[in-house]
C-alpha cells in the first residue's frame, strides 16, 4: 500500500508573519517626522549627534529580530550601513546636525536683520544678501556664520562687495567666486587684496556637500 501525499506544511506562526524590518523602518520614519516638526516650529532643538547613534542601536536590535523572523532584514542592513557611514564621516569632519531639514532661503533686508549664525542639518540653505547695503562698514565688519550638516550652502552677495570668505567642507566641494576646490577636508579662503569693502565677512562650512559663493 503506497503512502499518501505528505501533509501540508503548517501555516506560518504569528511571529513569522511579523515584518520586523518594516516595523522598525516605519517607526524611525515617524520619529524623524516628529523631530523635523519640532525643529521647524522651534519647539525643540533636536540633539542629532545623540539621536543618530541611538537610531543606529535601534536598527541593530531590529536586524537581530528580523534575522529570527526572516523578514525585512535587507532594508535594515542597508539603512544601518548608510547611517554608519554618516556617523563615521562625522567623527572625521565637523557635521553640524542642527537647524532642521529641507530647503531654506534666508533673505535679510537690513543689517539689523542679518543674524550672526544660520544653521541647517540636512538640505539646501540659500543666504541671499543682495538686499543689504553695499557701503563699507564704519567699524570692523561683522562675521556671519552659515552651517549645513549635509547638503548645499549657497551665498549670494551684491556687487561691488568684496567680503572675506572662509569656506570649509568636510567631504565635497567649495566654489567661491568661480574658484573651486573639492575633495576631503576642503578649505577655500577668499581674502581680497584690498581691505574688505563690505559690512560683513563670511564663515561658511558644510559637513558633506557643496558650498557656492557668487554674485547676484
Amino acid at each position: 500500500m503506497s503512502a499518501g501525499p505528505p501533509p501540508p506544511p503548517p501555516p506560518p506562526s504569528r511571529g513569522e508573519r511579523f515584518h520586523a524590518g518594516r516595523f522598525v523602518v516605519g517607526a524611525l520614519l515617524a520619529l524623524a517626522g516628529v523631530a523635523w516638526l519640532l525643529e521647524v516650529t522651534g519647539a525643540w532643538r533636536v540633539p542629532w549627534k545623540i539621536v543618530l547613534p541611538i537610531v543606529l542601536i535601534v536598527i541593530g536590535a531590529g536586524s537581530v529580530l528580523s534575522a529570527r523572523t526572516g523578514r525585512g532584514q535587507g532594508a535594515l542592513v542597508a539603512l544601518g550601513i548608510v547611517l554608519t557611514l554618516v556617523l563615521a564621516v562625522g567623527t572625521v569632519v565637523d557635521i553640524p546636525f542642527e537647524g532642521g531639514i529641507g530647503d531654506r532661503t534666508e533673505r535679510p533686508r537690513t543689517l539689523m536683520g542679518l543674524r550672526g549664525a544660520y544653521r541647517l542639518a540636512v538640505g539646501k540653505l540659500t543666504l541671499d544678501l543682495t538686499d543689504l547695503p553695499t557701503a563699507p562698514a564704519s567699524t570692523a565688519p561683522r562675521t556671519v556664520e552659515a552651517r549645513v550638516g549635509m547638503g548645499q550652502l549657497t551665498v549670494v552677495v551684491p556687487r561691488p562687495v568684496l567680503p572675506d570668505v572662509h569656506a570649509r567642507v568636510g567631504v565635497g566641494s567649495a566654489r567661491v567666486f568661480g574658484r573651486e576646490r573639492s575633495g576631503i577636508d576642503v578649505r577655500n579662503d577668499w581674502v581680497p587684496f584690498t581691505p574688505s569693502s563690505g559690512p560683513y565677512t563670511l564663515d561658511l562650512s558644510v559637513g558633506v556637500g557643496d558650498i557656492e559663493v557668487r554674485y547676484g
